[in-house]
């Protein structure tokens, strides 16, 4: 039988079942509960086995849960992973996380670290006293604080990697050949970047949004670039309403959390002078500024954010009208 929450194991154990697999089963754990029931004893593992053991049925989709509460990211993680033919479930805070995992065994699970309710550091810990030694998933963290002190709190916390934000096509693919043993490497190839001369105002709206970068973290796909815009667009609008009501009230708290995610959705757009704006105001937060130092912050972010909103409304016009004359 195969039992896949500590309910099911309960159950089966009292209808007198001698052994437990975790689905996906893999080859060794069926192995030794064979030679376990049967008395048997096992055999060495050959010398090319991967210790982690190959999926049983290979090659078999990896069944990945994304815990991120920044709308933007989260498309983007899940419809890579999609492309990459991974089978993906989504949580938006470390409760709903928990929750997943109690339903479901993951291959593999990407965890933001800052998130609302329980953050993913607590997740994390939470998630390593449950499995105790009989399992260990392997979580990423996934972080727009690149800083080494941010490293080892996560590795503090038991996760087993970590990816810096935005994300990209090759950490994401260097870690899911890593934890994925026995498939093929997933296609995650950005697409070939064509070498343009810019115009000077192609040049400053570059340095105000990158629009190649946009392209190529949506592989390529037009509708996928509309979602990924017109979503940041929505969450971006909340984020500004917030910060502006919350510095206005002097709370440090909502400003340091509504900037931080601020400069995550600019990260995964490109828009790198608005992602340096919310930096900027999530450290004035943190150092607990003046309301008067905060309010010139938050203007100098609600500027960079709607010429960001400019960029993006202007150079998605020009490609509707190059489309409508090519057609």
């Amino acid at each position: 039988e195969t039992a896949t929450t500590r309910h099911d194991r309960s159950k089966l154990q009292h209808a007198g079942c001698g052994a437990f697999l975790l689905r996906p089963p893999r080859r060794r754990d069926l192995y030794d509960a064979i030679c376990r029931l049967t008395g048997r004893p096992p055999l060495a593992l050959e010398s090319s086995m991967d210790p982690r053991d190959d999926l049983l049925a290979a090659p078999i989709s990896p069944r990945i849960l994304v815990v991120e509460d920044n709308e933007v990211n989260l498309r983007v993680a899940e419809t890579w992973l999609r492309k990459a033919r991974c089978i993906v479930e989504t949580a938006r805070n470390g409760h709903e996380a928990l929750q997943r995992m109690e339903e479901t065994v993951f291959d593999l699970v990407l965890m933001d670290c800052m998130m609302p309710q329980m953050d993913g550091f607590e997740a994390t810990r939470r998630i390593r006293s449950r499995e105790g030694n009989a399992r260990r998933t392997p979580v990423i963290a996934l972080s727009a604080a690149t800083m080494q002190e941010e490293r080892e709190r996560c590795f503090g916390a038991g996760m087993d990697g970590f990816i810096g934000k935005p994300i990209s096509f090759e950490e994401l693919g260097a870690i899911l050949e890593r934890y994925r043993p026995g498939a093929e490497r997933p296609v995650l190839e950005p697409p070939a970047k064509k070498k343009a001369r810019q115009s000077d105002s192609g040049t400053i709206r570059k340095s105000i949004v990158n629009l190649d970068f946009i392209k190529a973290q949506t592989v390529g796909d037009a509708e996928f670039v509309r979602h990924v815009v017109g979503t940041f667009r929505r969450e971006s609008e909340k984020r500004i309403s917030s910060i502006r009501s919350a510095t206005e009230a002097h709370d440090l708290g909502c400003v340091r959390k509504e900037a931080h995610a601020l400069r995550g959705n600019a990260l995964q757009v490109g828009a790198l002078q608005l992602a340096k704006a919310g930096r900027d105001l999530e450290l004035a937060a943190k150092r607990e500024l003046k309301k008067e130092e905060l309010s010139h912050l938050t203007a100098a972010l609600e500027r960079a954010w709607i010429d960001v909103l400019e960029v993006l409304s202007q150079s998605f016009s020009e490609l509707e009208s190059t489309k409508k004359e090519e057609a």
